[in-house]
């Protein structure tokens, strides 16, 4: 009678074992792919970031790429060939050299008459896949100035200090 109870016990003790084994190998595959949907969401979020940046310099520099390549990278750890400027990032999206980055962002413009159009894309040296794009439009103003002698829809006291708005360039993202 001692030995089946003590036979029982051992097939419980195996069961249970067994259970607690199978529950483990789930709970460690759910941790494994909460940390990859984790460190691909930081991935994107810098690179949004990233390509935000790259097109409010590009209107605040009215689509001058090599404004754009001094402000940010002094030392040179960027190029700008064939109308291409390029940046590069290592795994925590700081500037660094060809040869130490992880991902690279690239910015070229496309003029027409009245617009310049910017293409912004960050990708990942490994595989060139494209993380985040992003189009940018600047619209030129036209070459005439409003005319002087246009009635004004501020009052006569707030009008007299203002001055008409100057030829310039309006930002616009699509």
């Amino acid at each position: 009678m001692r030995r089946s109870k003590t036979s029982l016990f051992l097939i419980e003790m195996i069961i249970a074992v067994l259970f607690f084994s199978i529950c483990a190998a789930i709970c460690v595959q759910i941790f494994a792919k909460a940390y990859t949907t984790s460190r691909d969401t930081q991935t994107l979020n810098s690179a949004v970031t990233l390509c935000t940046s790259a097109a409010e310099l590009f209107y605040g520099y009215n689509g001058d790429l090599s404004k754009i390549q001094n402000t940010v990278d002094p030392k040179r750890m960027s190029t700008y060939k064939n109308g291409v400027l390029t940046f590069y990032y290592d795994q925590d999206f700081n500037l660094c050299h060809v040869g130490d980055a992880l991902y690279y962002l690239n910015m070229y413009d496309k003029k027409t008459d009245d617009l310049m159009i910017s293409y912004i894309s960050l990708n990942r040296c490994s595989d060139n896949e494209t993380l985040y794009d992003l189009d940018c439009t600047l619209y030129l103003r036209a070459n005439t100035l409003p005319s002087q002698n246009m009635p004004s829809t501020v009052s006569g006291d707030a009008a007299d200090g203002m001055e008409p708005l100057d030829q310039g360039i309006v930002g616009g993202v699509l």
